[in-house]
């Protein structure tokens, strides 16, 4: 059982978007929600929609542009990160 955490929600505050070598999206405009107890970045699926995202293995952290190539896999540089 897990205790109550206390969330900090900043709507409409932030602009997110993907910088890559080979692609750039436009600015989105979203809400933050910050917490104490989680360290890593979470986005939802509905920003990850605005931004095209489509993930291609979840654990791992592998995704794509929705304009890549079929096979073209983005994601986690140092597969240390985030593994259980």
């Amino acid at each position: 059982m897990a205790d109550p955490t206390k969330l900090y929600i900043l709507p409409s505050s932030i602009y997110a978007s993907i910088l890559e070598d080979d692609y750039e999206t436009t600015p989105v405009f979203s809400d933050a929600v910050i917490s104490k107890v989680e360290h890593e970045v979470l986005i939802s699926d509905y920003l990850a929609g605005s931004l095209g995202i489509i993930v291609e293995y979840f654990r791992n952290g592998v995704w794509r542009i929705s304009g890549d190539p079929n096979g073209k896999a983005r994601g986690i540089i140092d597969r240390s990160i985030g593994s259980a």
